[in-house]
């Protein structure tokens, strides 16, 4: 005979009606699929703050009306942008007008057409 180890989530109820009877009602679920899965994500997260440390780039998640929403946990002894010093804060509060608008229109673009694109430019 082969012994498998399984999740089980028990629920402990007092739930009889009859109160001469002292017993309580225990519900037995098996949860080792979700824990399975939740194993499984616990390890493809930790894959993941891995690659990004050892990226040398830095990653802004930036809102379509320009607003700096999170910088992605990249390694922090090559960043030269501190997320305190633009969560919140505007594309504007950064770049020229024009420029503004031109990565505004591709932000724009790329949340309608769900596509990816790139674009060069010169920084100051």
């Amino acid at each position: 005979m082969v012994h498998v180890s399984r999740w089980v989530e028990s629920t402990f109820s007092n739930l009889l009606e009859d109160p001469s009877v002292q017993a309580v009602v225990i519900n037995f679920r098996d949860i080792t699929e979700r824990k399975q899965a939740q194993d499984a994500l616990a390890a493809s997260l930790a894959e993941l703050h891995a690659l990004f440390a050892s990226m040398q780039d830095t990653v802004l998640v930036i809102d379509r009306d320009g607003v700096y929403r999170k910088i992605a946990p990249t390694n922090s002894n090559k960043s030269y942008i501190l997320p305190q010093d633009v969560i919140g804060k505007k594309l504007d509060d950064f770049f020229p007008a024009e420029q503004v608008k031109k990565f505004i229109k591709v932000i724009r673009q790329v949340l309608e057409t769900k596509q990816t694109m790139q674009i060069e430019y010169k920084s100051m």
